[in-house]
């Protein structure tokens, strides 16, 4: 009898245990969509995001989105009426920061099409930022299953420009400069022939720049030192 309520208490404390965490889980994920939407005006909306920007509609992808405000009204966004997104009570390892971006979408006849986009913050350096739009990728993911995930596009802008330029895609060849290639071909071919000998030399920075992304901004001031010094 006395194993028997040893078990029963032990398996209660389990459950217990399994339910707040499951309970935990699900505040931390409503506190990941907590908003304040600075508008390009300057007013602010808070709220809670109920559709974000990638939701793979036809329409409105990476330029639209919804919140349910503090005050209960439904609001649906532009890109281009926003300045910036913050989420506060998103952790430390979380984007906290989206802005809107002008990202190159090339398309058949069109290889200089570019799109704005909401796009992640990332790090930055003196001279440069990185940010980091989304986008869905369709990939085998074993040898008899593909599928469809949504991966970040680390993406590098100069202070000079106003494009952010992909240099990385996920399940979709890793690292690729041909963008920045094509954008700088007449206004900096330097830039793209340092970036492509750096990577060329550097094997290892090259594998890890899908973990590092921020291996190209600091390829990106070691490019303006040596311009300097010239």
């Amino acid at each position: 009898m006395k194993k028997l309520i040893l078990f029963v208490v032990a398996a209660l404390a389990l459950f217990l245990s399994v339910e707040a965490s499951a309970k935990k889980s699900k505040e931390e994920k409503e506190n990941e969509n907590v908003i304040e939407v600075t508008m390009r005006d300057g007013s602010v909306e808070k709220g809670r995001v109920t559709t974000y920007w990638t939701y793979p509609m036809k329409k409105g992808y990476s330029r639209t989105f919804k919140i349910k405000t503090d005050d209960g009204r439904d609001i649906k966004f532009d890109v281009t009426d926003i300045d910036s997104l913050y989420f506060p009570l998103r952790t430390e390892e979380q984007f906290r920061t989206y802005r809107p971006m002008l990202v190159p979408r090339p398309k058949i006849g069109n290889k200089s099409n570019v799109e704005e986009w909401i796009c992640a913050v990332g790090k930055r350096s003196e001279h440069a930022q990185l940010y980091f739009p989304s986008i869905w990728v369709n990939y085998q993911a074993t040898p008899t299953q593909s599928r469809n995930d949504l991966f970040t596009l680390p993406s590098i802008k100069f202070d000079c420009d106003s494009i952010a330029y992909p240099f990385y895609y996920y399940h979709n060849g890793n690292f690729n400069i041909s963008v920045i290639k094509h954008w700088l071909n007449k206004s900096n071919p330097e830039l793209y022939d340092h970036l492509n000998d750096y990577f060329k030399k550097n094997k290892k920075a090259k594998k890890e720049i899908g973990d590092r992304p921020e291996i190209m901004l600091e390829v990106y001031e070691e490019y303006l030192r040596t311009k300097s010094e010239q």
